[in-house]
């Protein structure tokens, strides 16, 4: 699972919760930075690649509202991988 926002709305969220603008744009910056070249080093792809996910969130939704999705794809692929296939 893939839990995703815009750059704008991780700066804000930063930034609400009592760091500075520069260093929240040096954060969000570092951090997708720092995500990109691990997956590049250790999986040879492209971050984000789509094709990874079995299901993408996005959190500008709200927290709860993505905490909800998320815990009812978790359930679902709970209930589905016991399933008997052919």
């Amino acid at each position: 699972m893939f839990l995703y926002a815009s750059r704008d709305h991780k700066i804000r969220r930063l930034i609400s919760r009592g760091e500075s603008q520069d260093r929240a744009i040096e954060l969000v910056d570092t951090t997708d930075k720092a995500r990109a070249a691990f997956v590049q080093q250790y999986l040879g792809l492209k971050w984000p690649e789509r094709h990874m996910y079995h299901a993408m969130f996005n959190t500008e939704m709200g927290e709860s509202c993505a905490a909800t999705m998320l815990l009812d794809c978790v359930q679902q692929f709970d209930r589905d991988s016991g399933e008997v296939r052919a």
